[in-house]
């Protein structure tokens, strides 16, 4: 397989294999790749992580509960936070 890559990349791929950390470009080539996979399979795993909260949420909305987050909610969110601050500053 022959692969054409922008003068950049050729530079960056020709400083990996000068620091010997590489002895070829098929090993950057599957380095990259490896990275590559192990970012898709991240984002994949925080995707069905956002759609699980999402279905969770629509349940509580369906079973009527939820709460309404007018200032008075606000308020004690912040309430809230501050004395678990001050509880961890003891």
């Amino acid at each position: 397989m022959t692969i054409e890559l922008p003068p950049a990349q050729a530079r960056a791929l020709n400083g990996l294999l000068k620091s010997g950390d590489f002895s070829t470009p098929a090993q950057v080539l599957a380095a990259g790749l490896r990275l590559l996979e192990a970012k898709e399979a991240d984002r994949a795993k925080a995707y069905a992580e956002v759609c699980q909260e999402v279905l969770e949420g629509v349940k509580q909305v369906r079973a009527r509960r939820v709460t309404l987050f007018d200032d008075a909610a606000v308020a004690r969110i912040k309430a809230r936070g501050r004395k678990i601050l001050e509880n961890a500053r003891r």
